[in-house]
């Protein structure tokens, strides 16, 4: 179910992108047929994957206390806590450099 959500976003995301519109509703394309943001589908994926697998974590800059320039993680940290959602750094300094 997971991999079904994530293909969609991301083949969704190319046309919410052209239409410059990231808070349109996006259609999971299953038999429940429930609509969702893109937002909750990839929180939803992240959850989904990480109770399944012990060994699957996410990392990057605020997403844990934080939950997220987008709230992409939203709620990870208190289901999974700080063992698999990692606060990375930031550093200017390697964005700048790239």
């Amino acid at each position: 179910m997971a991999s079904s959500i994530v293909n969609n976003t991301m083949r969704g995301l190319a046309q919410l992108a052209r239409r410059g519109n990231w808070q349109s509703v996006f259609r999971r394309g299953y038999a429940s047929q429930t609509e969702m943001t893109v937002r909750d589908a990839l929180n939803s994926a992240l959850a989904e994957e990480m109770r399944k697998d012990d060994k699957v974590f996410v990392m990057g800059e605020e997403v844990g206390e934080y939950q997220g320039a987008y709230k992409i993680t939203r709620g990870l940290l208190q289901e999974f806590g700080s063992d698999r959602v990692y606060d990375t750094p930031i550093t200017e300094v390697s964005i700048a450099e790239t």
